[in-house]
């Protein structure tokens, strides 16, 4: 066992002083999107953003979504300072009361955050989508965008609860918001048209003190726009693992085997007994359709973890051998820089 890093070393952080974002080098090579109006959807104490939305209607008549995410890489070099500090850290630390960042502040929270009214580099997503969620068309490339605003969670679900009073900053955006909304709900739809499954579990709340003490257990609120954020993000992630897969990039994939068979008939003899007959292979979609039929139940919750023991867990991996959870062909995090 080690320590956590708290500080960077000096020639990390001397090799991110000389960064800069030079946004007129970067027209020749990249996609103008700064007229594109994309927000940011975000948890209201978070200090980074990654990625950004935005929405418009083709001539056609569908959709074209788009997923833009802080191009990093950009400025992170193989075989820089930077880079072996970060493979040395693996990942963020996200704590209760602070995060413990894997590339140093200027990176991680100003040059590689799409912060509002700022020109930022990115890699963006730009997906046609038809009215029933089906991928018509997408494109992957480098561009340079400029986030219209930073909304939060919150802000975004009073828009969806028509609570003028609470929209802050995205009242401006309600009309945007609207059509995502109906976006992601046909995007969820056909997920779970071709056998996703969606535990709709709690996420657990501590809550601290002044002085950082635990005081007090809660649940995290559940909202539309969380939900609205995921559609974006997994329809990006598959295009961008479909796209690898067809082109055989190198490339890690989040794959998901399907679940283990004694555990799976343990769920099935405890859902038995109250009355749910299981098959003894259930496909992801029999697996959804026992989930909405508890859905109402007391013991619904216990219902949810218990199949989500009985799954594998998902795993990185160089082969793109599917996700089960998604119903994905190839899947991969493509959204988390």
């Amino acid at each position: 066992k080690r320590p956590l890093p708290l500080h960077f070393p000096p020639l990390v952080l001397a090799e991110v002083e000389s960064v800069n974002i030079d946004i007129q080098a970067e027209l020749a090579h990249r996609r103008d999107l700064r007229s594109l109006c994309c927000v940011t959807i975000d948890p209201k104490e978070a200090k980074d953003f990654d990625d950004a939305v935005s929405i418009e209607s083709t001539e056609g008549g569908n959709w074209l979504l788009g997923v833009h995410i802080a191009d990093v890489s950009h400025y992170v070099s193989e075989g820089s300072a930077v880079d072996r500090e970060a493979q040395n850290r693996g990942t963020s630390v996200y704590l209760l009361d602070q995060v413990i960042p894997m590339l140093p502040e200027k990176l991680s929270s100003d040059v590689c955050t799409l912060m509002p009214r700022q020109d930022r580099l990115a890699v963006s997503v730009m997906i046609e989508l038809d009215a029933s969620g089906r991928v018509v068309q997408f494109e992957i490339l480098d561009s340079i965008v400029r986030s219209s605003a930073r909304l939060t969670y919150d802000e975004v679900q009073a828009v969806f609860d028509q609570r003028q009073d609470d929209m802050g900053a995205a009242y401006p955006y309600v009309d945007i918001l609207q059509k995502l909304i109906e976006v992601s709900r046909s995007l969820e739809s056909r997920r779970k048209e071709r056998g996703a499954l969606n535990f709709d579990l709690p996420s657990p709340l501590v809550e601290l003190d002044a002085m950082g003490e635990p005081t007090g257990l809660g649940r995290y609120p559940r909202f539309l726009s969380h939900r609205l954020v995921e559609e974006c993000m997994l329809i990006a992630n598959e295009c961008v693992g479909q796209m690898m897969h067809q082109d055989s990039q190198p490339a890690l994939y989040r794959v998901h085997a399907e679940p283990d068979a004694q555990k799976l008939k343990q769920f099935a003899d405890y859902v038995g007994a109250r009355g749910f007959k299981l098959d003894k292979k259930p496909s992801p979609a029999d697996l959804q359709k026992m989930l909405g039929r508890v859905a109402q139940r007391r013991d619904a919750a216990l219902i949810n973890r218990l199949l989500l023991r009985a799954m594998m867990r998902a795993e990185y991996s160089s082969n793109s051998v599917g996700h089960y959870g998604l119903a994905s062909e190839h899947y991969l995090h493509f959204t988390s820089p």
